[in-house]
C-alpha cells in the first residue's frame, strides 16, 4: 500500500475520533481530550502577570520533557535494544522533539505578549465577563 494512502487514512482516522469525541462531550475522554491545560486568569490580575504565570508553566513542561529525554537516552546507553527499537527511535525524534519545541515556543511567544503588555499596554486586569445575577438570589427568598 502506498505511503500515500496510509497517510490519508491515519488522517480520515483522526477526523473521525475528533468528531465523536465532539458528539460525546460528556464522556471521560471527550473531557480529557479537550479540557484546558494551564494557568487560568485571576480576577484583578494584569494581563502581563497571567502571561509570565504560562511562561513558568511553558517552562516547567521544557523541564519535564528534558528529564524524560534524559531517563529514555540512559536507558538507550544502558539497553542497546532499547536503542535498536522503532518505538524508542518515533519518541525520541518526533514526538519529544516536537512537545519541547512546542513548549520553548509557548514560552517565547507568552514572554513577548507579556512584555508587550507591560512595556507598551494596554496591561488591563482581567474582570468577569458576566457579573452573578443577584436577582435570582432575591427571588428565592
Amino acid at each position: 500500500m502506498p505511503n500515500e494512502i496510509k497517510i490519508a487514512i491515519f488522517w480520515l482516522a483522526v477526523w473521525c475520533s475528533v468528531k465523536l469525541l465532539q458528539r460525546n462531550p460528556d464522556s471521560f475522554l471527550s473531557k480529557l481530550a479537550f479540557s484546558w491545560n494551564g494557568p487560568f486568569p485571576v480576577v484583578g490580575e494584569k494581563r502581563s502577570a497571567f502571561y509570565v504565570r504560562q511562561v513558568r508553566y511553558a517552562l516547567g513542561w521544557f523541564i519535564e520533557l528534558l528529564f524524560v529525554s534524559a531517563a529514555l537516552f540512559l536507558a538507550a546507553w544502558l539497553i542497546p535494544a532499547v536503542k535498536a527499537a522503532e518505538t524508542f527511535l518515533m519518541l525520541c525524534s518526533f514526538a519529544l522533539t516536537i512537545g519541547v519545541g512546542m513548549s520553548v515556543l509557548g514560552a517565547f511567544l507568552a514572554a513577548l505578549v507579556s512584555a508587550k503588555a507591560r512595556l507598551w499596554g494596554p496591561d488591563p486586569e482581567f474582570v468577569l465577563a458576566v457579573e452573578p445575577d443577584e436577582t435570582e438570589d432575591e427571588k428565592d427568598d
